[in-house]
């Protein structure tokens, strides 16, 4: 056992810091590495400002030949969402973005090929029926933010805003990044720095700097994810064409994602940079307490329930969304009925939970294809339940 670890199994450390009553995440933590659900990991949470906890542990490489460093950053996939909705909830507190209004009411070219009717809350919802480019697009394209912007705002709707949801993975970055463009005049990488990431000094950014890049770990492959991905594109492959579209054009995987050139870039749905501990503490705006930027009244109407049931995209899978967060559910369950946040590939999440005020994040660096339930997310929310 490494003299400095908080707890050790199996040749297997977690490190970091614990305050009293969490020492079960020591326990669940270490438990993920010990059964091989994690190969490295990490996981943080806050409550009125204080850190309840910021642990690390396991291996930086599938050969498990170098330990997981403290603070390394990762790519959050999907999670980035979640401070992508923050960038939003924001502007919607400051009364600039009214969830109710046209979208084209602040981006006039949106409302192209019929879509001058779609509101902001439609949008974020992931129901305004824009889940996929409709031209073939490069992984290299989403880096030419005005490429993107335009072919969306050109491209018709695959289904009537509104009548139903399906998940714009990549879209949606884009379609919320330029309402935040219009109406704040930053792009998201401009405006989280600034308003969120800047202020709070947490290594997070819609693209990493020059000098972080040598800081980002890359994932590594687990056992049977050649098996899982196998799975995955048998379902696709018998989806509707606009359901491959969403994950294929470009497509969209830990190979294709998961490397320098999209962790540089500003693709808003999918490359935030980040460790937990600036995640969890970007996630605490949205809750009561010192760092809060978001009134209540804005929470409240920005994490009430607003679309539920099958998803389109995900295949059917029950979803539930609100503004753009995704809220606890069967499929992504947090730490309870009042979270709200957003998962990513691999089973990145982030989340804020109203009933307790806490933040929490966790990033693993075991490569998993599909972002659904895993049972190392379960046993660290069975744990987190026990401590408040």
């Amino acid at each position: 056992m490494n003299v400095n670890a908080l707890a050790s199994q199996d040749g297997v450390d977690v490190f970091g810091q614990v305050g009293p009553g969490f020492e079960s995440m020591v326990g669940a933590a270490l438990a993920n590495l010990t059964t091989g659900e994690d190969i490295g990991l990490q996981i943080a949470a806050f409550r009125d400002g204080d850190l309840l906890f910021d642990l690390h542990g396991g291996y930086a490489d599938a050969a498990r030949s170098r330990v997981y460093p403290s603070g390394a950053l990762h790519l959050t996939f999907s999670a980035s969402k979640a401070m992508l909705a923050l960038c939003a909830a924001l502007l919607v507190d400051d009364r600039r973005l009214v969830l109710d209004a046209p979208v084209a009411t602040y981006w006039p070219e949106f409302a192209q090929a019929g879509k001058s009717e779609i509101t902001v809350r439609q949008l974020l919802n992931h129901q305004a029926g824009i889940p996929a480019f409709q031209h073939q697009m490069s992984v290299a394209d989403l880096a030419n933010w005005q490429l993107c912007v335009d072919a969306l705002a050109a491209q018709p709707p695959t289904w009537a805003a509104g009548r139903a949801q399906g998940y714009h993975a990549v879209t949606i970055g884009y379609l919320v990044g330029e309402l935040v463009n219009r109406v704040s005049g930053l792009r998201p990488r401009e405006f989280f720095a600034r308003e969120i990431a800047g202020p709070l000094s947490a290594d997070a950014w819609f693209g990493v700097p020059d000098g972080r890049l040598t800081d980002v770990l890359p994932h590594v492959a687990g056992s049977g994810a050649g098996d899982i991905a196998r799975w995955q594109q048998e379902r696709l492959d018998a989806a509707p064409g606009f359901v491959t579209q969403a994950f294929s054009n470009p497509p969209v995987s830990v190979a294709t994602m998961d490397v320098p050139a999209v962790w540089q870039a500003e693709i808003p749905a999918v490359s935030l940079v980040a460790n937990a501990r600036a995640l969890a503490l970007c996630m605490s705006v949205a809750l009561p307490g010192p760092t809060q930027l978001i009134s209540g009244s804005t929470l409240a109407a920005l994490t009430t329930q607003s679309a539920q049931g099958a998803d389109l995209v995900l295949i059917e899978q029950p979803s539930r969304y609100a503004s753009l967060f995704m809220l606890s559910s069967p499929r992504e369950p947090m730490l309870s009925p009042s979270s709200f946040g957003h998962n990513g590939l691999s089973g990145s999440l982030v989340f804020a939970d109203r009933d307790s005020g806490i933040s929490f994040a966790y990033l693993g660096n075991r490569a998993e294809p599909a972002s659904t339930p895993h049972s190392r997310v379960s046993r660290l929310m069975a744990a987190l339940r026990e401590c408040v």
